[in-house]
């Protein structure tokens, strides 16, 4: 639900990010002290692969929107490929410019020069280096996320990598959640309902019964699409 900004801008102390999760994050690197968007990067130092039980804290720490409720704790986490078009999603849309941005800047920001393949096989990874405003800076990226409730997989975040994994015929590494109980913020569609816009559309074509205190609240922990 990256395209729906419910949620405020990320820039969090290292040290509340990690009381949050219950869980170090920057270990021997003292100096880098505040979470950002991957996007508010303008330089990546080093990348680092995400522990499974970092994975898993970030993700079992994920509240509902204004809430202390956690939809995923104790649940089943795994890390795997999936063919994106079998997902079910949320989003009528995607947007153009994110689509060129994922293709172009987003791979010669994060991959490049890092043994890492690109979008489709990227791993969780924790990125070092200096945001917009100077500082030395941590940014988190998780792959798509997917939900099951029941047999059939929903994307809950992650549509635009999803959107260009799928149109290039190939699967997309995902973070997958069993067993989810709590119903979705939104009504799920089939891709063929999802079009491909310059803009935007009106607020309530964006999503189909969108259900805001059930909004997963990705930037709590530091997870920004």
């Amino acid at each position: 639900m990256s395209a729906e900004k419910l949620n405020a801008r990320i820039d969090i102390p290292v040290e509340e990010l990690e009381d949050r999760i219950n869980c170090r994050l920057n270990g021997e690197l003292p100096s880098y002290k505040t979470v950002v968007s991957p996007r508010e990067l303008v330089q990546v130092r080093m990348a680092g692969v995400i522990h499974q039980s970092l994975l898993r804290n970030i993700v079992q720490n994920i509240p509902l929107r204004g809430s202390d409720r956690l939809p995923y704790k104790g649940l089943d986490i795994r890390l795997a490929p999936i063919k994106p078009g079998i997902l079910r999603i949320g989003q009528t849309f995607v947007l153009r410019d994110k689509i060129i941005s994922l293709m172009t800047q987003m791979p010669q920001k994060i991959f490049d020069g890092f043994c890492l393949e690109g979008i489709s096989t990227a791993p969780p990874l924790e990125l070092y280096g200096t945001d917009k405003k100077g500082r030395r800076a941590i940014a988190l990226y998780l792959p798509p996320i997917v939900e099951y409730h029941g047999s059939r997989p929903t994307l809950l975040d992650g549509i635009h990598r999803s959107y260009l994994c799928k149109g290039a015929g190939t699967q997309v590494n995902a973070v997958h959640i069993f067993n989810v109980t709590t119903d979705l913020p939104f009504n799920p569609i089939n891709w063929q309902d999802c079009t491909l816009r310059e803009e935007k559309p009106p607020r309530e074509g964006r999503y189909f019964g969108l259900r805001t205190e059930l909004f997963r609240d990705l930037t709590y922990v530091g997870i920004d699409g």
